[in-house]
């Protein structure tokens, strides 16, 4: 998994906890995984998203993003 981090160009700066690996192997992708794991968490703020990669951490922030919409939209 190092290896294939480093490949692809991230750098792991904390340990990825067993959610965020399991998810990342399940959905083959980081930035999917890091949107999961917010997702799953309820992460509010970009502050709450862990640097496990530069993509999960990409994909915590895109839920942030997403829900911060939601909670700006008006409701039908």
């Amino acid at each position: 998994r190092i290896a294939k981090a480093i490949q692809a160009g991230y750098e792991r700066t904390a340990p990825a906890d067993a959610d965020a690996l399991e998810d990342e192997s399940l959905t083959g992708s980081a930035n999917e995984a890091g949107y999961r794991w917010a997702e799953r968490r309820s992460i509010d703020r970009a502050s709450g998203c862990p640097a496990f990669t530069a993509a999960f951490r990409q994909g915590c922030e895109a839920y942030v993003r997403d829900q911060a919409l939601l909670s700006r939209s008006p409701s039908l």
